[in-house]
């Protein structure tokens, strides 16, 4: 099992809106070769219907290691802004000291 990791709140909804097109893209390549991934991003679906629970990371910290810690990797999409990302930035460090191992991923190198 994967999970796998990438950017999401911004206070610009356009930005939003892109990081989690190029997760999709991403993570469908994944799913086509037949790695099976997790990751906090599918609830996205939630604001799409209109939720108002919190998008930062101090909501979903424990969710995402709840989840992090039954995986055997961890993948990192290196997408615009995941070196500043609080929510990535803690994920790897979690992982790190579960000695999970970490890939990162060129979302360049999924383009179509």
């Amino acid at each position: 099992m994967i999970y796998l990791s990438s950017p999401y709140s911004h206070p610009d909804q356009a930005v939003v809106e892109a990081r989690i097109k190029t997760f999709c893209k991403v993570d469908e390549a994944l799913q086509r070769k037949g790695l099976m991934t997790v990751s906090p991003l599918y609830k996205h679906l939630l604001f799409l219907n209109g939720s108002t629970l919190p998008s930062d990371w101090n909501y979903w910290k424990c969710y995402s290691r709840v989840l992090l810690k039954e995986c055997d990797w961890l993948f990192v999409i290196k997408n615009d802004g995941w070196e500043e990302s609080i929510g990535v930035q803690a994920e790897i460090e979690f992982a790190k000291e579960r000695l999970i191992p970490i890939e990162y991923l060129n979302p360049a190198d999924y383009d179509n």
